[in-house]
């Protein structure tokens, strides 16, 4: 009779740890990189075809934009600061907008003017920028500003989110800022 109290023997442990570790590098394989999964997102956020980023998501884009600065200013195509998101020169339709801000040096004022209908009559404006936030309306006669957070790193991602902006009924226009980056007065 084989005692059923006996430890597990050397060889099934090891044999046990080899598939844990197998499995484990597989799944690590065949998990998406974070450089394709940056890719998709600003593929989606320039046609916007997505919601905005969750708070990982940014942090991930933030951690790649830091490691890979050139991805930063392909985006805001060589300029010292951008908008990368869809927007028509500046006009932001969606309710939201990303922008890049290479160096501190860069234009840091940032202005967000009201340019359409919306129901409520003004669109509500938070903004998120290295761990700060500001939060605001911009109306008929009635900016958003905000001085950015000097503090680095660089390139410094920018997120501006807007509600009271998609209106739904019949053809209704929907509400719609201009957004620029200026150097402070």
């Amino acid at each position: 009779m084989i005692p059923y109290r006996l430890r597990p023997s050397f060889g099934f442990l090891y044999l046990v740890l080899v598939l844990a570790g197998a499995l484990a590098f597989f799944g690590w394989g065949l998990a998406q990189p974070k450089l394709d999964r940056v890719a998709e997102m600003l593929s989606l956020l320039q046609t916007g075809h997505r919601d905005p980023l969750s708070a990982d998501e940014r942090a991930l884009l933030q951690d790649i934009l830091l490691r890979y600065p050139e991805l930063g200013q392909s985006l805001v195509e060589n300029r010292p600061s951008g908008i990368f998101s869809k927007n028509e020169n500046g006009r932001v339709d969606e309710k939201y907008a990303y922008l890049i801000r290479l160096t501190p040096q860069d234009p840091h004022f940032l202005q967000v003017r009201y340019a359409g209908t919306s129901a409520l009559g003004r669109v509500r404006v938070s903004a998120w920028a290295q761990g700060e936030e500001q939060q605001g309306e911009a109306g008929p006669g009635q900016n958003f500003l905000w001085t950015l957070p000097q503090s680095g790193p660089y390139p410094q991602l920018v997120e501006l989110r807007f509600k009271g902006q998609k209106v739904k009924k019949g053809n209704e226009p929907p509400a719609a800022v201009r957004i620029s980056l200026e150097p402070a007065p």
